[in-house]
């Protein structure tokens, strides 16, 4: 074609061009097109804007010789390729013999070692074939007949393909490109329309047009490769057919940088993909470590555990399986996979654990893709569970493969790795992956990105990992001085409540009542957690126990008939959640917590608030448990109904406490700034109520100011509160000395008060 000639490009891009864009494509048959001149003008519009020495060859040729060097592209991509042909054209043969028994041909061709078809579509295309092998055969039977021109044959297999077996101009064409390398795969190599796409835009190469159908995509691809082999040639990259360069473009844009490249030659690859800055991700690893002091003890006790839970995952133990291992599995050590209760019931039966122990020696060590076991563990009625599900298998696959598995255990969701990619400026192809193809995928992109900041750590990419969505995550203010404001606590009181939670991970404020406890430690809670969700609050009383706290066996009916099911308590659902959702502080809040037996609340849990990271199985489920670094605990104790020096030793030794007694800091002249600022003119209420403390005599049994620190707070109010709040309360720290009740009138000690500051003519409290 003298017009393709003159613009010095390939025919074939000006037949795709024109297919595209031409108002009666039908008339576009033969070699001899007849165009007008507006056609003619518009081609040359076309390709004028993108001529081929404006493209950015040089970096993708540069990337392709480095390539071309490695032996594993010529001596195991290529011969891999063409056995996958040579199985396609033996397919051919089936169906030209018109026997019934071509759809087993089928089944051969797709399977095995044919992975350029994801795992689903292959599986609706073999069982199209058997179900319908008469419209299959003539769909399939063009693409791989010599004489129908490849044009042709795509659109009849696009047009004859039912929309339930296969949809998508993309995943249409990549199928198309499969089976025509039964012709010949130098001259029909597979396509994949992630790979073309990041190809095309690091050229800066025309796409198809949005109307192309699946030919000219194609047909768009093929030419890519002329021009990529034509350019590489001026250069000294010599590429011997479409199949080698179509290699070496998989290569390029997807392949993880080879370890035995210089650490600079792998970061340059990244930078020319258009990865993450390889200077900010090295900066986020430092603000990453700085800000959490990784590795600390809790991350190398984790380690540990993977290599005690990977000792239960070899061939010999699978084949008796230790049910405590495998419940191991399901709780939080070496990373949460989230609530497993079928999974820790299924561990409960002896021969549920020799299935498991089955499926897991099949998911490891089994024959086949990796992608395809996955798979099979969650849908192949021969090795499917109930109960073992994708976060169980991979985290076996990551305790069992660190050296090729992340401790990240879900892809979807705004935690998972689709997610994190996305953060590290990554993205999945994510088009028709089967889950187990979507596991790997996301799994690898992430593994080999981080690799290089954590040699050998994929605990420490995963904690990064973490820390990472969490930074990104909006937040309230976190200033300690907005909360110090709203509280009218002094900010270095707050900032060492703060600080000395996070350093225990557990703190008590005791006082007695009325003095602000509960409302401190809920507003603290959701500070330091920044968001409510996060916050889980529980009461204790006399007859709370740690079947209401941890876990115990509640009354069930189900279909009439009585029975017990365990159920979890608040501790054992936020431990989870924390360790299901690291890049989150989660707090509990656990109000009155003196008033419980706490040695029997807690059992076996006083261990776990000293040592946290550390496993224990719990009384009823044997489950394994750990209390996550993520979980604080912030507790109340009214010192009223029972002194600190009263608490469990080994209480008081896993928490530090907070006192909030009315006449010293936190809270002294705490009242009469809120009044000053809220209810001016009753500032003489705090007078009244220092007074009456002053009277009392006993700190345990002072008089809150959260009595009075209500926004409707008017003098009728004052004295309602005073006779039907106060004064009860009086009486009872007064119990027996009947005689000094009078002392605590409200008129009495409101007169008391007033002549005290009136002796004073320049106190500014005095009446006016």
């Amino acid at each position: 074609m003298d017009l393709a000639a003159e613009l010095g490009i390939s025919p074939k891009r000006v037949r795709g061009w024109l297919r595209a864009n031409h108002p009666r494509p039908d008339e576009l048959k033969g070699s001899n097109w007849e165009l007008t001149e507006d056609l003619v003008s518009s081609v040359r519009s076309a390709f004028a804007q993108t001529p081929t020495e404006k493209l950015h060859w040089a970096g993708f040729i540069r990337w392709a010789l480095a390539f071309q060097k490695l032996a594993n592209l010529d001596d195991g991509e290529y011969p891999y390729k063409l056995r996958i042909a040579s199985d396609i054209r033996a397919l051919k043969d089936a169906i030209n013999e018109s026997d019934s028994s071509w759809t087993a041909g089928v089944r051969r061709a797709l399977g095995g070692r044919n992975n350029l078809i994801y795992l689903k579509n292959k599986i609706k295309l073999i069982e199209w074939s058997e179900k319908d092998p008469e419209s299959s055969r003539s769909a399939l039977a063009p693409l791989l007949d010599e004489g129908v021109p490849v044009e042709t044959a795509v659109g009849a297999f696009a047009d004859n393909a039912p929309p339930s077996v296969i949809s998508g101009r993309g995943t249409k064409t990549t199928f198309a490109s499969v089976m025509l390398m039964g012709r010949d795969p130098t001259r029909f190599p597979p396509f994949a329309t992630a790979n073309a796409g990041k190809a095309y835009n690091l050229v800066g190469y025309p796409a198809p047009a949005n109307e192309s159908d699946e030919a000219g995509i194609y047909e768009n691809f093929l030419d890519f490769l002329d021009t990529f082999i034509l350019e590489g040639g001026k250069v000294g990259l010599v590429v011997k057919d479409r199949l080698e360069a179509q290699g070496l473009l998989w290569a390029i844009v997807s392949y993880p940088p080879p370890k035995d490249w210089p650490e600079a030659e792998r970061q340059a690859l990244r930078g020319f993909r258009g990865e993450i800055e390889v200077g900010e991700l090295h900066n986020l690893v430092a603000e990453f470590v700085a800000a959490t002091g990784y590795p600390n003890e809790a991350d190398e006790a984790t380690k540990r555990y993977r290599e005690e839970m990977a000792a239960g995952l070899t061939p010999d133990a699978l084949t008796a399986p230790d049910a405590n291992l495998l419940r191991r599995l399901g709780g939080p050590a070496y990373g949460s996979p989230g609530p497993q209760s079928p999974f820790m019931a299924l561990t409960s039966v002896e021969t549920s654990i020799d299935r498991v122990g089955r499926t897991l020696s099949h998911l490891l060590y089994g024959e086949g893709d990796i992608a395809a076991r996955i798979d099979q563990a969650l849908e192949d009625p021969r090795f499917k569970t109930p109960g073992l599900e994708e976060a169980i298998l991979t985290k076996c696959l990551a305790v069992a493969r660190p050296d090729r598995w992340l401790p990240v255990y879900v892809a979807k969701g705004p935690r998972g790795k689709l997610a994190m990619l996305a953060l590290l400026g990554l993205s999945s192809t994510n088009d028709g992956l089967s889950r187990g193809e979507q596991a790997i995928e996301t799994n690898d992109l992430l593994y080999q990105t981080l690799e290089p900041h954590f040699p050998d750590d994929p605990w420490g990419m995963m904690s990064f990992l973490w820390w990472l969505i969490r930074r990104q995550e909006p937040g309230p203010d976190k200033s300690v001085n907005s909360l110090a404001n709203e509280l009218l606590i002094e900010p270095g009181y707050l900032a060492t409540m703060q600080r000395l939670l996070l350093d225990k991970k557990q703190i008590i404020l005791h006082g007695p009542p009325g003095t602000g406890k509960t409302y401190v430690a809920n507003k603290l809670a959701t500070f330091i957690a920044g968001k409510t969700t996060a916050v889980e609050r529980v009461q204790f009383h006399p007859s709370y126990a740690y079947e209401d706290f941890v876990e115990g066996w509640r009354p069930t009916l189900t279909d009439g008939v009585a029975g017990f099911r365990l159920k979890d308590g608040p501790l054992k659902r936020i431990a989870q959640a924390a360790a299901d959702d690291k890049a989150t502080t989660y707090v509990l809040v656990i109000d009155e917590i003196n008033r419980g037996n706490l040695a029997k609340v807690f059992g076996e849990l006083y261990f776990l608030l000293e040592y946290r990271g550390v496993e224990i199985s719990l009384m009823y489920s044997e489950a394994v448990f750990t209390l996550p670094d993520n979980l604080l605990i912030i507790g109340t104790m009214n010192t009223a109904d029972r002194s600190i020096a009263l608490v469990d030793a080994a209480l008081r030794r896993r928490f530090y406490f907070f006192p909030f007694f009315p006449n010293q800091p936190p809270l002294d002249d705490l009242l009469a700034r809120w009044l000053k600022l809220n209810k001016p003119g009753l500032e003489w209420v705090a007078d009244v109520v220092d007074r009456a403390n002053l009277l009392l005599g006993e700190r345990h049994g002072a008089i809150g100011p959260s009595h009075f620190m209500r926004k409707d707070l008017d003098e009728e109010w004052v004295s309602l509160i005073w006779a039907h709040s106060v004064l009860p309360h009086v009486e009872e720290q007064l119990f027996g000395e009947d005689d000094r009740l009078a002392d605590f009138a409200l008129t009495k000690l409101r007169r008391s008060v007033a002549l005290d500051v009136g002796r004073f003519p320049d106190d500014p409290r005095n009446p006016v």
